[in-house]
């Protein structure tokens, strides 16, 4: 009788003989043994953190008899060996395998539980699950708008950026500032999903955008959100302001635009104020409106010496004047003649003839 006390894996599939002698020969007699081994994990894969486009290589042992063979899944769905992203390598020894699963070029949607299943004829065994986090920068921030707090602060919005399996540190917000300052880029920091930016110029649009960041990287830029801040009234005149006389009742009235800086938003109009000087306070002119930058007034007084001042507006109101400009029109024939002429005889050749002076706004110029 034959005992064999714990027997070992190693042995099963072995040929026993047994053997029978005596003085005239021997018989032998031989009898395969096979010994079943239950499948065990001997190392389990491994938790793995990478970024983006590196490979995930995670690698799994089990043990038993008959030599197991080894699957994986993710997230409990098979692994498609027609992917060429998946590769699956083995190598057995001594009633064990040594299963290497790589993923190339792994991506954030590569992110899950992996596990490895080891199955032989006897029995089956599960490694895992190895948690595999692939990390990558922020997804780009998206619904980026704006609402003007007043002439100088805008207060921006959006939503939570998808953070890639590395929480997100904070926001970086970009505009430039416009062109008539010094067009410099500016960039602020904020930790949530909205910000007040302050020290803004009226009435002027901004193109913002939003990049999120975490410890992986920068996203990509937002879309851009335009946010124009409220106006104010123009806070300095038209510059420049010149007025050249046309003829006896018209001046041609020209000016440079208020300087951008002090625009506070668009101008949508100018006035021009005439005042006749020297006329008794009840002559009113009314002032003259139009987008352009000159204007010739007309229906003036002749020879008459006129101020003259040009304001901008912005739909929020008026700006200041300009400093008025003083300019007469040219003179013309007097619109009546003397008035009370009389004669008298001084002597038999001479006479004397007077009248009255032609009334003052009908002189029309220096009566010489």
């Amino acid at each position: 009788v034959l005992t064999i006390n714990q027997p070992f894996a190693d042995i099963g599939g072995s040929t026993f003989t047994c053997s029978v002698e005596n003085t005239v020969g021997t018989s032998p007699q031989s009898e395969s043994l096979q010994i079943m081994v239950a499948v065990a994990i001997d190392v389990p894969p491994m938790n793995t953190n990478i970024t983006t486009i590196e490979d995930v290589f995670l690698t799994c042992t089990a043990s038993g008899y008959p030599i197991p063979s080894i699957s994986w899944t993710h997230n409990d769905t098979d692994i498609d060996e027609d992917d060429n992203r998946f590769n699956i390598t083995e190598s057995n020894g001594f009633q064990f395998v040594v299963s290497t699963l790589t993923v190339s070029g792994a991506m954030v949607n590569d992110s899950g539980e992996y596990v490895c299943n080891a199955t032989n004829t006897f029995s089956t065994a599960i490694g895992g699950p190895a948690i595999v986090l692939v990390q990558d920068t922020p997804e780009q921030p998206q619904n980026v708008h704006g609402t003007a707090l007043n002439s100088t602060a805008i207060e921006l919005n959006w939503f939570e950026s998808h953070d890639n399996n590395a929480p997100i540190l904070g926001y970086r917000v970009r505009y430039s500032r416009p062109e008539f300052l010094d067009g410099s880029d500016v960039e602020l920091g904020v930790t949530s999903e909205m910000a007040v930016v302050t020290g803004l110029s009226p009435g002027v649009t901004y193109n913002f955008t939003v990049i999120a960041f975490n410890e992986i990287g920068d996203s990509r830029e937002s879309a851009v959100a335009m946010v124009a801040t409220e106006g104010e009234e123009p806070s300095s005149p038209p510059q420049n302001v010149v007025a050249v006389a046309m003829s006896s009742t018209e001046i041609m009235v020209t000016w440079e635009a208020v300087p951008m800086t002090d625009r506070n938003g668009i101008v949508i109009n100018y006035e021009i104020q005439i005042e006749p000087l020297g006329f008794p306070a009840d002559i009113f002119i009314d002032p003259l409106n139009t987008t352009n930058l000159s204007i010739l007034v007309a229906d003036l007084e002749e020879h008459v010496l006129y101020n003259i001042s040009v304001r901008a507006y912005t739909n929020v109101g008026p700006g200041p004047y300009s400093d008025p400009v003083t300019k007469s029109t040219f003179e013309d024939a007097p619109a009546t003649p003397p008035q009370n002429v009389q004669a008298t005889a001084i002597s038999s050749t001479e006479i004397m003839v007077t009248w009255d002076e032609i009334p003052g706004l009908d002189q029309n110029g220096i009566i010489t």
